[in-house]
């Protein structure tokens, strides 16, 4: 299957990353390769790119798309909470920008192994990653109340939870979770505005999401050089927070290029509806 992928606020991106002949990036977040090809053309003809994916399929089907780039590429299956053991590892210096773009890629949504989206019947597991161990199934049914409470409230910020809860640990108690189709029916409800907050939190919890972000982004100020910059594109209130709070901590190391976070145009959310909650965040290291 040929997966089609727009790329968010890739003009912001070049913008504020402001690649130039010859010089050296990392994408830790490559999807299907759509920011990369962008630099890739910026850094012409010797620049080098240092591509993370945490999945062998999405490493493979980037691979495809950025064929002719393919000299110039260090292709890495890895998480990029890993980032500063890649960069040692592959002995990739001097570093002129990092990218985040911490949403998902259309095959993520699309493949039918992965139960991410609720628009059909899937199995419930969510890993992007193959090697991880707990689905999102296994989360429905082991979780406890309050474990299942506080992954609702903080990562899907659906405050008033407790009803769904109870129908979770009611359901499972009669049949275990095993399918998209399992959790819609005992949600009770089609409606997407409910259902996509349930869905975001049970991804975020099975793929470490924000603890992943947490963790990597102090990794940045030595893997950057002078000048270097880093952009990181959000798409949850926590992610968001993340990087925010990062740039006001290290306000000595780090000019921050966004005084505000910026968001996508009318004119690219009426042409790509999953930039509209993207929020970009850039920085530059002192």
């Amino acid at each position: 299957m040929k997966y089609h992928h727009i790329p968010v606020m890739q003009k912001e991106v070049i913008h504020y990353l402001a690649p130039k002949k010859n010089q050296n990036f990392i994408d830790s977040t490559l999807g299907l390769g759509g920011h990369t090809q962008a630099i890739l053309d910026k850094t012409a003809p010797n620049g080098k790119l240092l591509a993370i994916e945490q999945s062998e399929k999405g490493l493979n089907e980037a691979k495809k798309n950025l064929q002719k780039y393919k000299n110039r590429i260090v292709f890495i299956c890895n998480n990029f909470r890993n980032l500063s053991q890649i960069v040692r590892d592959n002995d990739f210096e001097p570093v002129s920008g990092v990218l985040f773009d911490l949403g998902l890629a259309s095959w993520q949504i699309e493949d039918s192994n992965l139960g991410i989206s609720f628009t059909k019947d899937m199995p419930l597991d969510m890993r992007l990653d193959e090697k991880s161990e707990i689905s999102a199934s296994d989360i429905l049914n082991t979780y406890n109340e309050k474990q299942l409470s506080n992954l609702f409230y903080y990562f899907g910020d659906i405050k008033k939870n407790r009803h769904l809860v109870k129908k979770i640990i009611n359901r499972r108690q009669e049949k275990k979770f095993a399918s998209t189709a399992d959790l819609i029916e005992t949600v009770g409800s089609n409606n997407p505005k409910v259902l996509a907050p349930i869905f975001q939190s049970l991804r975020i919890e099975v793929n470490h999401e924000l603890e992943n972000l947490t963790q990597v982004l102090p990794q940045i100020t030595d893997i950057l050089a002078p000048k270097g910059k880093i952009i990181v594109i959000s798409y949850h209130s926590g992610e968001d927070r993340i990087a925010k709070n990062f740039f006001r901590a290290n306000k000595d190391k780090f000019k921050i290029l966004t005084k505000k976070p910026l968001t996508a145009s009318f004119k690219e959310i009426k042409e790509n509806s999953r930039a509209r909650s993207a929020k970009l965040r850039a920085g530059e290291r002192i």
